[in-house]
């Protein structure tokens, strides 16, 4: 959207739209296949905050660790682990905190065509997202058509220096993947990821000010459970939501 006029009554303008909108900072494209070909819809990105404590195995503080990704060469992170660890709700903040539009998708016909790496390379998206990767990561050796096209959008001749690619896998071991990808140079980092100690979770919860009903000292904690679960705010039960 475009604005014209007097720069004075313009800002006047913008400063009303700001007592009662938020400003998007971040779009997500979900690319898709239909019966009439490939589709696409441009979607906000939906961003709850998040604090250093609850991915304590991540050394340097979030927005940091986010930054020094956004200057590297590198191309490529994983993001490893169970489900409920916490990984889409990284991507999130990552997005968020670089101001970076992305492109996702979760169709495999996608991905085996050219038009959507052509239109990553070529368009104003910085990531390109791939989540729940397992089938996409496999090696090359084991049938991966998809993977030979990640490592030349990564880091071959089409590639693109400030482009950034990001899966997640809910598989058990990096063994799984493809060696190529994770070579130095072309991988950033490989991010494990897991449930919380029980001094962990605790450290987590006091951030937001809420804590769990129940919690004991010999579990551990996923933060979709911990984040969801019931807890106690003056003698009430409510949920947290993550």
């Amino acid at each position: 959207m475009y604005i014209y006029g007097v720069e004075e009554e313009v800002d006047k303008f913008l400063a009303l739209v700001d007592q009662h909108y938020t400003r998007t900072q971040c779009m997500i494209e979900w690319n898709y296949s239909t019966a009439n070909g490939p589709g696409e819809v441009s979607i906000p990105l939906t961003y709850k905050e998040t604090y250093n404590e609850f991915y304590p195995w991540i050394k340097l503080p979030l927005n940091e660790y986010f930054d020094n990704y956004m200057k590297s060469e590198s191309t490529v992170m994983v993001l490893i682990g169970p489900p409920g660890t916490g990984k889409t709700s990284f991507i999130r903040s990552m997005l968020h905190h670089t101001k970076s539009d992305a492109m996702v998708t979760y169709d495999a016909d996608m991905m085996n065509g050219d038009a959507l790496f052509t239109k990553f390379i070529s368009g104003t998206s910085d990531f390109l997202i791939s989540e729940d990767a397992d089938e996409f990561l496999s090696a090359r050796r084991d049938g991966n058509k998809i993977m030979s096209k990640f490592l030349n959008v990564s880091d071959g001749l089409v590639s693109c220096q400030h482009k950034k690619i990001v899966f997640s896998t809910n598989l058990p071991s990096i063994q799984s993947i493809d060696p190529a990808l994770l070579r130095a140079g072309r991988c950033y980092d490989i991010v494990h990821f897991r449930d919380l100690s029980y001094d962990e979770a605790k450290a987590a919860c006091k951030l937001i000010g809420k804590e769990p009903a129940g919690m004991e000292k010999d579990k551990r904690y996923f933060l979709t459970d911990l984040f969801n679960a019931p807890i106690i705010v003056s003698g009430t039960q409510q949920k947290m939501g993550f």
